[in-house]
């Protein structure tokens, strides 16, 4: 007979993009308000660890995973101590002490103030030193195509954008979290409540939406809700479709420096138990589907009645799996479409 569930798992995605961060600033201004400015990567990193310690005080069951995302890649930061006798990469590279990490700080800028985020807990550690090594890797990763010979001014306005691996990163959740289903059901305990929470500024990277909406209804296969929390200006259609289909929320916060106030409102508590008590839900959701030609969001397209691919134009044949429409379906499809927007137009 199956015990008790004990506590839920949460996953901690975490948006370590140079280029957002470095666009938004790593310090709060002074002269600023603080609930209107922009987001600073302290204060986003202390209202996170601050929500982390928040939702492990709610139930003593309740464990919490750490994931960084970035354009050059994703890294598992923090796990419950136990989960597993293996020790991750990130793990052998982040041995550095907290009072050896207040060195170097102090080193790289004398001026800078000392952080505010306490206390010295393992969670708050090992995530400071994932991020601190995921920015390392995102700054890498910009400086090696700057130094190609590449000319970041002369690219179109949607290149310069940062490029967040958000469907890589909730592929590796997912396998995390469907490792973590399994290895509780082999030892008895019913299976426990798991989310993912997005923390992104980055906007929507159209060539990732086959990818996302696969790695999205995986998670609704296997009962993870998905919640995300934009940091940032940018709105993500791709992770409001994602709360939408697996039950979560999908927030964009309207005062930036009130990160932790959005989260323990909104996301602190379970999906479960957030219609007992009244929190901000969402919105809006754009449902649109991105074509396969261009990956943009389209209002009206053209579906391959094989593999159902969808087109912003017609074609002759499916670019996804071969298929060779008829003669005329493309011209057909065409007139009719043009004749429907002049009567809209018209009347």
């Amino acid at each position: 007979m199956d015990s008790e569930p004990s506590g839920s798992l949460l996953i901690v995605l975490f948006d370590c993009t140079q280029l957002y961060w470095g666009a938004v600033g790593v310090e709060q201004k002074a002269a600023s308000t603080p609930l209107n400015s922009p987001l600073s990567l302290d204060t986003a990193l202390e209202h996170t660890i601050e929500f982390v310690h928040a939702y492990q005080l709610l139930d003593a069951g309740n464990k919490v995973v750490a994931m960084t995302m970035s354009d050059a890649g994703v890294d598992l930061v923090y796990e419950p101590p136990g989960a597993w006798n293996t020790t991750t990469l990130e793990e052998q590279q982040y041995q550095k002490t907290p009072d050896a990490l207040l060195h170097e700080d102090e080193a790289a800028d004398p001026k800078r103030p000392p952080s505010k985020i306490s206390p010295h807990t393992p969670f708050h550690d090992q995530f400071l030193r994932g991020v601190q090594h995921a920015l390392a890797l995102s700054v890498q990763r910009h400086e090696k195509l700057v130094a190609s010979g590449l000319d970041w001014n002369q690219l179109p306005p949607s290149e310069r954008k940062p490029k967040l691996l958000l469907a890589a990163a909730l592929t590796r959740a997912l396998c995390y979290a469907n490792r973590w289903q399994t290895d509780v059901t082999n030892v008895g305990v019913v299976r426990p409540s798991i989310r993912i929470l997005v923390l992104a500024g980055c906007p929507d990277t159209p060539p990732q939406y086959i990818s996302m909406m696969n790695a999205v209804f995986a998670a609704k296969d296997i009962g993870v809700v998905i919640d995300a929390c934009m940091m940032g200006t940018d709105d993500s259609p791709f992770l409001q479709q994602a709360a939408y289909v697996t039950g979560g929320v999908c927030h964009k916060m309207r005062f930036p420096g009130a990160l932790y106030q959005h989260l323990s409102t909104t996301f602190l508590l379970e999906p479960s138990q957030r219609q007992a008590i009244r929190s901000l839900g969402q919105d809006r959701v754009d449902l649109r589907a991105a074509c396969f030609c261009h990956k943009r969001p389209v209002d009206e397209g053209y579906v391959c009645s094989v593999c159902l691919s969808i087109f912003c134009t017609p074609r002759a044949t499916c670019g996804t799996c071969g298929v060779a429409f008829p003669a005329n379906a493309a011209t057909t499809a065409a007139k009719k479409s043009s004749k429907e927007k002049d009567h809209d137009g018209g009347g």
